[in-house]
């Protein structure tokens, strides 16, 4: 589960931040595949991510993207797709 702090829509991505059970600042971006292909995240991201999360452990995205390709070497957030994440927590943690 994760904590929602907040919730926006901005420019037709849905970005919502908050603390998962593990305590990681997670950084959740839904979007209309049809409409924001990978390079189109990958803009949105890099205008927008400073002010949507203070501090920032995971960004969460579905489908596929390369925002781990824009972390900075200083800063320590991955990025990971959240449909396996999604399965495995919903069926794999059943088991």
């Amino acid at each position: 589960g994760l904590a929602v702090e907040s919730r926006r829509r901005i420019d037709g991505v849905l970005a919502i931040s908050g603390m998962d059970g593990k305590g990681r600042h997670c950084l959740v971006l839904w979007r209309d595949l049809r409409r924001i292909d990978a390079a189109a995240l990958d803009a949105w991201f890099a205008e927008h991510h400073a002010r949507l999360a203070e501090t920032l452990d995971i960004v969460y995205a579905n489908g596929d993207h390369t925002l781990g390709a824009l972390r900075k070497p200083e800063e320590g957030w991955t990025a990971e797709t959240i449909e396996p994440a999604f399965r495995a927590l919903m069926f794999d943690a059943a088991s």
